[in-house]
């Protein structure tokens, strides 16, 4: 009799354990969708309709791979803390707050949320003063409902760890954390070659790297988030080294310094214009065209004048970042990771650490402003530019002289 009790006694403490668990699934599933949810709703400014239609109908795939993302980071939360309901209640509160930056930058700037927009954290007075005030006491609103939320959780997660303070409940929950720690891990890596859940997406996304408002739009906000996540872009040569650099410099400096003997203008007198235009080419230099006159006179004379050249394009009619790029950094494409297709949404924050003509005439004395009649929403320039040592941005909404 006392042998079928224990036996009774240890499979209701099993089953308590399984349905526990299995709380935690159902729980963190359904708040992985709704932070979803929530993350597109404010991704496509609170358009419930379009939400619905993109993931029942457009991008189901990509939803649910997103939906998974967030559920990985509600388990590793969720062992952290060890509690579903705290580990819910925060996953739920970065959706909100993320969904609440990213409303707030597609209304005012057309962009959506970056993850270098994380580096703006120091500065979160200076934030806060830029805040309409219904947003203000909005946000006060939500930060004093999460705090009782948070209290609730510890409190009832307290009360269950003291009813199953067993063994294997611990250990399950450090083997989550640990796995969740390194597969979370490897989501961060998404831009490094042959990341699997890269390819996961790549399988049904459409990534739109010159616009990041289009590649959240397409791709939803997670995958978007992702895209632009660090990348590694360029591996060491072989047989590189500091010294082999350094002869280079040497060599091109001698040059240099040969070609230059006999010239007496100077930059420090000069004004420099620099105009890049996308829709601008010779179309006498293509193959089988002919014109009964010259479709570009005015541009002719001037080559006659001066100095000029011709300069060998990425692309035609498009990409016109990566040309901009090559020309303010003087680095090519070329020896770029494959999975850089632009280096202006994927690189910004290593913009400072590469070389610019920018800064160069700076040196020089020169005041830089860059002039962009456009929004910004294209290629991430409003980030780019100050980075690559622009004192000043002018686009759609600053230009002043428009005529």
């Amino acid at each position: 009799m006392e042998m079928k009790l224990d036996k009774t006694k240890r499979h209701q403490k099993e089953n308590a354990i399984l349905l526990s668990w299995a709380k935690v699934l159902v729980i963190g599933l359904f708040t992985a969708l709704a932070a979803n949810a929530l993350l597109q709703l404010a991704q496509n400014q609170l358009d419930v309709k379009l939400v619905y239609q993109f993931a029942a109908h457009w991008h189901t795939e990509l939803f649910l791979l997103s939906t998974g993302i967030l559920f990985l980071l509600y388990v590793w939360l969720t062992t952290l803390t060890g509690s579903k309901w705290l580990g819910s209640l925060i996953l739920f509160l970065l959706a909100v707050i993320a969904s609440f930056i990213t409303y707030h930058k597609m209304t005012t700037q057309q962009e959506p949320f970056y993850p270098n927009d994380l580096r703006m954290i120091t500065n979160l007075p200076f934030l806060w003063t830029m805040l309409p005030t219904l947003h203000k006491w909005l946000l006060a609103l939500l930060l004093v409902l999460i705090g009782f939320g948070v209290r609730y959780a510890v409190r009832r997660s307290k009360r269950v760890v003291s009813t199953y303070p067993t063994v294997p409940k611990q250990l399950i929950r450090l083997t989550g954390f640990v796995l969740s720690t390194f597969a979370l891990s490897y989501v961060t890596q998404f831009n490094q070659p042959e990341n699997k859940v890269k390819a996961a997406y790549d399988t049904h996304a459409y990534w739109i790297p010159y616009s990041q408002e289009m590649n959240y739009y397409n791709n939803g906000f997670v995958g978007g988030f992702l895209y632009n996540l660090d990348v590694q872009p360029i591996t060491k040569p072989a047989g590189y080294s500091k010294e082999k650099l350094n002869a280079v410099i040497k060599k091109y400096e001698k040059r240099a310094e040969e070609l230059n003997h006999s010239r007496t203008g100077s930059l420090k007198d000069t004004n420099v214009v620099f105009i890049m235009n996308e829709s601008f080419s010779d179309p006498l230099l293509l193959n089988g065209i002919e014109a009964n006159k010259d479709p570009i006179p005015f541009i002719r004379s001037l080559e006659e004048q001066s100095l000029s050249g011709s300069a060998h394009a990425q692309s035609i009619g498009g990409g016109t970042a990566n040309s901009e790029f090559a020309a303010l950094t003087g680095i090519s494409m070329e020896p770029l990771a494959p999975n850089v297709s632009s280096p202006y949404t994927q690189m910004v924050d290593k913009m400072t650490a590469l070389p610019s003509v920018i800064r160069q005439l700076k040196e020089n004395g020169h005041r830089a402003t860059a002039i962009h009649p456009f929004n910004t929403s294209m290629y991430k320039r409003k980030d780019v530019y100050p980075e690559l040592g622009f004192d000043e941005f002018l686009y759609d909404k600053t230009m002043q002289h428009t005529d």
